[in-house]
């Protein structure tokens, strides 16, 4: 596919002056972004404060008194998966199914301005505190800095996929925009653009380019994804402990990539995939890069076939450890890894929930038609959270919830019915409560039998910890 992909760019960049013609598969040129600061007047048009906190109504059928602490119906949350605050407000982006789009590009119309947005909710009966409304789709998660800033990807919607661009706001926790930095890639159809954070305050996200920016939304450096074209990557970059920043890149097919923090491109691993990687890299402790992909089904070439690989990390490494294939499954969302090494992550088709052991060997597999009934089958978009008691909490694209223990059991499962969750990753809290959004316009908040997250985990959800941070 990506071999097409560079085909038709390089078609239309013979074709078209880039001046005159924009590419339509979210190709963004050599133009950089800019920073947009917010005067007060103009912050409080996003801010839309709640006058009266009334709890959501119960919804019958959704809301099991079983296993539900709460639920809630209205927006949708697609890419968006939850943060959780200090003080336990959850924020979560909102947007709708990206075919949606196409449904309005196609017919040569420009979608419809909505009230997305962020969002924040009381953890008690998800109420809202407030909302910011950027009238944007949310394009990834959001991440929550140490005084309290919210920084999330909004999509721009234009009136063609050429100039629908991604943007990265800075929003404070009472919901006021502190900042836009406009521009940081274009249109994808696939993936989600979350952020991360540096000990030291940088920002990092993924678009056209690897960006680094300033607490005060000042570019700090960018630096090219290694395709001339720059072609949008919708993957997460992450933070190692010594700071080294490690994200997808595509010198020929995609692959990891490990920067320094000044931007300095330390090593490339081996070549992946020709498909785009949406699955965010996660790191052991013991340094191993491991990162999902595309299966290629099939394929020519030394890695096709496998999904799930383990790369050596470092200054000077970037070699391949093992690969392991899911047989015919591709691996969309990012693994989740326990204290022992143990990496969780579910397939696009395959319809398997896997675990496997550090040195790539399959531990266990389940396989969600093995109990029957709703939700038998679906894929996996969302990472895994590991719960304090040990349990892996994740759900499937059919809308059942599962806790599975770590022998590959069902401890318990949830079905919603036709309540499709897609890449809204969990959250847990320290009470317990589990917190995700559907497609379908549900936000659930789950009883769990687990207080929090497994703090020995080396990497126990997506993005690691309650506030997404990317960094290990």
């Amino acid at each position: 596919m990506r071999k097409t992909i560079a085909a038709a760019m390089l078609l239309t960049a013979a074709l078209c002056q880039p001046a005159l013609c924009g590419f339509k598969i979210g190709l963004v040129g050599a133009v950089k972004g800019k920073v947009e600061q917010l005067d007060k007047k103009t912050a409080k048009e996003y801010f839309v404060p709640v006058s009266a906190n009334t709890p959501p109504p119960v919804i019958p059928g959704l809301c099991d008194p079983a296993r539900m602490k709460w639920c809630k119906q209205g927006d949708i949350f697609y890419y968006s998966a939850p943060a959780i605050g200090d003080d336990g407000t959850i924020y979560a982006g909102t947007s709708k199914h990206f075919v949606w789009y196409f449904n309005y590009w196609n017919k040569g119309l420009t979608p419809p301005t909505t009230g997305f947005g962020l969002l924040a909710m009381n953890p008690a009966d998800g109420s809202e505190k407030w909302r910011a409304l950027t009238g944007k789709p949310a394009r990834g998660g959001a991440v929550i800095a140490p005084d309290g800033t919210i920084y999330m990807v909004f999509e721009n919607l234009g009136s063609a996929l050429g100039d629908t661009r991604e943007d990265l706001y800075a929003i404070t926790s009472t919901g006021t925009v502190k900042w836009i930095y406009q521009g940081i890639g274009g249109y994808w159809e696939i993936g989600g653009l979350t952020p991360a954070l540096a000990a030291d305050g940088t920002i990092y996200v993924q678009g056209s380019r690897l960006w680094a920016f300033n607490p005060d939304g000042t570019r700090k450096w960018d630096v090219s994804n290694g395709d001339p074209y720059e072609y949008v990557i919708f993957s997460s970059p992450v933070v190692g402990p010594d700071g080294t920043i490690y994200a997808v890149c595509w010198p020929t097919e995609e692959t990891i990539c490990a920067y320094a923090p000044d931007g300095t491109r330390l090593w490339r691993g081996p070549n992946l995939t020709t498909y785009p990687i949406t699955s965010s890299p996660v790191i052991g402790a013991d340094g191993t890069v491991y990162i999902g992909a595309h299966d290629d089904h099939g394929e020519a070439g030394p890695l096709w076939g496998n999904a799930f690989f383990a790369i050596s990390s470092g200054a000077v490494t970037g070699s391949l450890k093992w690969a392991f294939s899911t047989g015919n499954g591709d691996v969309r969302a990012s693994a989740s890894i326990d204290t022992d090494g143990t990496l969780y992550f579910g397939t696009k088709g395959g319809y398997t929930f896997y675990a496997v052991n550090p040195d790539g060997t399959q531990k266990w597999s389940y396989n969600f038609s093995a109990d029957g009934g709703p939700g038998i089958e679906g894929d996996v978009y969302n990472s895994a959270a590991i719960g304090a008691d040990g349990s892996i909490y994740f759900a499937n694209e059919l809308g059942a919830i599962f806790a599975m223990n770590p022998d590959g059991t069902v401890k318990w499962k949830h079905t919603s019915g036709a309540q499709a969750i897609n890449w809204s990753s969990p959250a847990i809290a320290a009470d317990g409560t589990m917190y995700m959004g559907t497609t379908y316009g549900y936000f659930y908040a789950v009883k769990t039998d687990s207080l929090g997250l497994k703090t020995s985990a080396q990497w126990p959800k997506f993005r690691v910890d309650n506030k997404n941070t990317g960094r290990r």
